[in-house]
């Protein structure tokens, strides 16, 4: 029997928090076209080269319409309404190259059948193979049980708790204590161990019928009893940078658990030499018995002597010139061997099986030391990732505290009882009373435009003075300038981030877009992209970083804004923000805030991508192989790993910039002069020509026209 590396076999699950789509799921795996009704958006994925076979198998209880791929997987996707509902199962395994291609789809369907259909799940495969050598297979599962009608059932259900007496529980608050209980255990962990087995314990059948020696095992290097460390995955980021020579952290990692891996495998080497070692003794033993009569307890150098001679006795049979180069070859073994007893002082057999146990009990903390130093690593490296950021945001932080924003609201106290709230407006400024005692609201109004500065400047400090001319003299004597975290209690003033009621799931670090009302317009997460449309018609998008509860960074240049200050400036402007909408673009090119350009188009794997200069010159290039992700997604992903996330970006024409890139190309950049060679032929322009229409830049008249 003949083993084989442990094959591909990765279990994750489609989640709608990560943005992914298991209608473009299925798309891709299928090669189909498909309508997505959550998002209406067509998906589609050409998989027409490597599809070798796509179906849908059904339990006896399901409709016959989910046989069709788009109704099942939009069904499937109306009937989970979270934000971040967890939507199918997807498996993805490599099929055996040593089993016939004509038996993959009856191995996988029986594999489907036995694991997945018969539970109640509907599982939904395909077969794809390019002929490069990597057969594999994509299968997508439901997640929630139907019951005989063919209807989904709820993943849980609120279980009572009961006492001693069979009777509910209640709590201080009225309600009945409960817990939920999920319908079906299809997500419990050891689903995972029993589905590798189960796939095991077919490819090995087959392999077996095909007549095959070889034999598949799906656990784990620790579960085989095997004493190795397994790498860490490079990802196509640190794969690239590898390539071309550059060490990252990762790969240096990874050499490392390769170098343990061999000092592990000397160490076992040097045991199993050992051991065979006093196997061959312990065989040779009756032949022996005339050294031990001599001594009650032979020295293992006189065991080694002997043995060398014995073995030179088997050979009187064999040719002169194979004799001698056996017998200088056990000869030189016998001499490393008692010059290894020796230098240990190993006398006895019962002292090398000591040092043998000695130096099995050493290599065990030896192991364990390794994987703490790995954890170790790890712990390092995101220290080093946390430094990184503080060192990043400090700066910005700075920034923020040393910022002065224009004074947009205020809030006053009048005669010790009732709080007076000003708030700037696009119809000019708002103001409202509050009781100070229980906070109920008392009066509110606006204060137009005519009553203010025409220059727009100082425009809470004169409505003030407005509001106050309405008061009589003895309670402009008693006001008096507080902060407004005075109102932080008062729903009704609106100042307060939050509401109470607002659904706990939300994420504490996302950042809000809202209008001059303070209404929330959107919620996106931390590190989302942003689209922001002017009125004249320009438009950028650019990453959201969250400071606090009021500010965020747009760009991460420092463009630290208050979400008042942005919603209000949006509207001056006539301007709109809102999350980056994600297309099914084929290609797009993007300038990255003046510092270059971006690529990208679709390839039959996925994602080719390549980096410009400003001078359109190439940065670097590459390719992603997730043909599942929009182009937006991709873009994120490579700025991402190129460092590159700061800034602004720029949609501009593709055909432009390939256009642009070619002409850069043609001209050869390479030959161009450097801009310190430029500078200094500018500077010795300006002190040899004195012509008039000369500029401090350089001569307007060619340089064949005049003498320099």
């Amino acid at each position: 029997m003949i083993p084989i590396p442990c094959p591909h076999f990765k279990i994750s699950i489609v989640k709608r928090s990560q943005g992914q789509s298991v209608v473009a799921g299925a798309a891709y795996q299928s090669g189909e076209l498909l309508f997505s009704e959550y998002d209406q958006k067509t998906k589609f994925y050409n998989k027409k080269k490597e599809l070798v076979h796509a179906e849908i198998m059904l339990p006896s209880h399901a409709p016959p319409g989910f046989a069709d791929r788009a109704t099942l997987w939009n069904a499937v996707e109306a009937v989970e309404n979270q934000w971040n509902s967890q939507l199918a199962r997807r498996i993805v395994l490599a099929l055996p190259v040593e089993v016939p291609k004509e038996q993959y789809l009856p191995m996988l369907k029986e594999f489907c059948n036995e694991q997945f259909v018969s539970k109640g799940m509907i599982a939904d495969f395909a077969i794809h193979d390019k002929g490069d050598g990597n057969p594999h297979a994509h299968i997508l599962l439901t997640l929630r049980a139907m019951d005989e009608h063919g209807r989904w059932l709820p993943k849980a259900r609120k279980v009572y708790d009961l006492d001693e007496n069979g009777k509910r529980i209640q709590l201080p608050s009225g309600n009945w204590k409960c817990h939920k209980e999920n319908t079906v255990d299809w997500n419990d962990q050891k689903y995972a161990e029993v589905w590798r087995h189960g796939w095991e314990t077919i490819t090995n059948r087959y392999l077996e019928a095909a007549g095959r020696p070889e034999r598949v095992d799906l656990r784990s290097f620790e579960r085989q009893g095997i004493q190795q460390i397994p790498t860490v995955h490079l990802g196509p980021a640190a794969h690239q940078m590898e390539k071309r020579g550059v060490e990252t952290f990762l790969g240096n990692l990874n050499r490392d658990i390769r170098a343990a891996n061999s000092l592990m495998q000397s160490i076992r080497s040097a045991i199993r030499g050992l051991q065979r070692w006093i196997a061959d003794l312990n065989e040779k033993k009756q032949l022996l018995l005339d050294a031990l009569e001599k001594a009650k307890k032979p020295t293992l150098s006189d065991l080694l002597v002997d043995y060398f001679n014995l073995r030179n006795e088997q050979r009187n049979d064999w040719s002169g010139k194979a004799k001698l180069k056996c017998t200088v070859r056990d000869f030189e073994e016998v001499k490393r061997a008692v010059d290894y007893l020796k230098a240990h002082s190993l006398n006895t057999i019962e002292d090398l099986d000591t040092a043998i146990s000695n130096l099995n009990q050493t290599a065990a903390p030896l192991r364990r030391q390794l994987k703490q130093n790995e954890n170790r690593m790890r712990a390092i490296a995101q220290i080093k990732d946390a430094a990184a950021v503080h060192a990043k945001l400090k700066p910005i932080h700075d920034t923020f505290i040393k910022k002065n924003f224009k004074l947009t609201k205020d809030a006053y106290l009048i005669n010790g009882d009732r709080f007076l709230h000003l708030r700037e407006n696009g119809a000019g400024v708002g103001f409202a009373t509050y009781d100070c005692a229980n906070g109920a609201p008392l009066e509110s109004g606006q204060i137009s435009k005519q009553n203010l500065p025409p220059d727009g400047r100082n425009a809470i400090p004169a409505a003030r003075n407005w509001y106050l001319f309405e008061l009589s003299s003895d309670d402009r004597k008693a006001i008096q300038e507080v902060s407004l975290q005075h109102l932080d209690t008062i729903p009704q003033s609106g100042v307060r981030r939050r509401r109470i009621w607002d659904d706990p799931t939300i994420p504490r670090d996302d950042v809000r877009l809202i209008n001059s009302h303070y209404d929330d317009l959107y919620r996106v997460l931390n590190h989302s992209v942003i689209q922001v449309n002017h009125s004249d018609g320009s438009s950028y998008t650019a990453r959201v970083e969250h400071l606090d509860d009021y500010h965020f960074d747009l760009g991460e240049y420092g463009n630290v804004y208050h979400i008042c200050q942005f919603g209000e400036m949006m509207e001056r402007t006539g301007s709109t923000a809102y999350p980056e909408i994600q297309t099914q673009d084929e290609q797009g090119a993007w300038e990255l805030g003046g510092k270059g350009y971006i690529a990208i188009q679709s390839c039959e794997d996925g994602w080719d991508y390549t980096i410009y200069h400003s001078d359109f010159s190439v940065m670097d290039g590459g390719q992603l192989d997730e043909p599942e992700l929009t182009i937006q997604e991709v873009r994120e992903q490579i700025l991402e790993a190129h460092h590159m996330e700061k800034g602004r970006r720029l949609l501009k024409d593709y055909d432009f910039i390939m256009d642009k890139a070619a002409e850069a190309e043609e001209l050869g950049l390479d030959s161009r002069p450097s801009t310190l060679e430029k500078l200094a032929e500018l500077a010795g322009t300006k002190e040899r020509c004195d012509a008039p229409e000369c500029n401090p830049f350089g001569c307007k008249k060619a340089r064949d026209a005049h003498e320099l």
